[in-house]
């Protein structure tokens, strides 16, 4: 994303609504990619507590984050049964999973119904908008400013070797 993308204010448009604890959050539909049901996750020993594990998907291992402990939010140590995974492109170097306790619903929020928000009421200004839903206020998040520039650097060196130590599980066809 280059600067110019980056100070661009959010207008409204589809939306991805997700629950984390008893916190609505939403991103700009565009920012997700996919919503993937709880698969199994490896997760090794090592793993800082924000990272819930780490996926197999098309070919690369993508990590996925634990929402609640990346926003402060209180939440039950395992995911639940209705719990998903927001795949968020933007989210650290090469993209991560964002595991939510729900994904609730994909809803229009139009430009009036955008609220004026302080970025400095947000850590990094991942807050891009506060919009009114019909199940009341919710802040639009952006990926890309979800993760500080130090742990988007150490997202990727997990990966990395996340994805050494499963490549030597791979068995020759």
């Amino acid at each position: 994303m280059n600067g110019a993308e980056d100070a661009r204010p959010w207008t409204g448009g589809w939306t991805v609504i997700a629950r984390i604890g008893d916190r609505r959050i939403a991103f700009p539909a565009a920012e997700v990619r996919s919503i993937l049901p709880i698969p199994p996750l490896w997760r090794p020993p090592t793993a800082p507590r924000p990272v819930f594990g780490f996926l197999p998907l098309d070919g690369a291992v993508l990590p996925v984050l634990n929402g609640g402990v990346l926003l402060g939010v209180p939440t039950p140590e395992h995911a639940g049964l209705y719990a998903h995974i927001l795949i968020l492109p933007q989210l650290g170097e090469a993209g991560a999973g964002l595991l939510v306790d729900r994904a609730e619903e994909a809803i229009v929020v139009p430009e009036e119904a955008i609220l004026p928000l302080d970025p400095a009421d947000t850590l990094n200004s991942c807050a891009i908008a506060l919009a009114e839903t019909d199940e009341g206020r919710v802040h639009v998040l952006s990926a890309a400013r979800l993760l500080a520039a130090a742990e988007r650097e150490a997202l990727a060196a997990l990966g990395a070797e996340a994805a050494r130590r499963l490549g030597e599980w791979r068995v020759p066809a």
